[in-house]
């Protein structure tokens, strides 16, 4: 885990994800708290890898329920708290209330749509007949490829900060294997 950890934080940190000290001064100046993000971070890991392995342990539960129903149950609980969230912001009610829900959706969004929720109903299944290490590997694995396949393609640049996370993922999976 601790590989596989270092890995994505490496390869985050080619693809934006970590600024540098040029970038944090400039979030300072313009408002934003550089310790903030970083703790913000933080917890979205945190809670992120406790929703993950709560995911498994309810999948992988002696229940009456099948994979779909268990992910239907969970989508709607996910669906209640994304509406409460959206009607206390004011703004956000007004604007839902007004113009509607769907209101500039455009072809892509409903695109994105499909292709997360296809993702979502792919990892139920990994997870189900895996577990959330696995799910993981696949998720970095995915990452490193895109990023690769957008090198190749679109002329992003693949630094040597990069190629170091590349190998300590591979790195993580290849001992997770033994």
């Amino acid at each position: 885990d601790f590989f596989l950890f270092l890995g994505n934080a490496k390869r985050t940190s080619h693809q934006g994800g970590g600024p540098g000290d040029d970038e944090i001064e400039q979030i300072t100046r313009n408002g934003g708290n550089a310790i903030v993000g970083l703790s913000a971070t933080l917890l979205a890991t945190l809670s992120s890898g406790c929703a993950g392995v709560y995911f498994e342990k309810i999948l992988k539960s002696k229940s009456e329920l099948s994979l779909w129903q268990r992910n239907t149950q969970l989508g709607l609980y996910s669906m209640a708290i994304g509406l409460f969230v959206l009607f206390i912001s004011p703004s956000n009610r007004a604007s839902v209330l007004q113009s509607g829900f769907l209101y500039g959706y455009t072809r892509i969004t409903y695109i994105n749509l499909a292709v997360q929720s296809f993702g979502g109903l792919v990892i139920a299944v990994v997870i189900k007949h895996a577990d959330n290490i696995l799910k993981n590997f696949a998720t970095s694995t995915s990452i490193i490829l895109s990023v690769i396949i957008s090198g190749l393609f679109l002329g992003q640049q693949l630094s040597s900060l990069f190629l170091i996370g590349v190998v300590l993922v591979v790195y993580a999976i290849f001992l997770y294997a033994r």
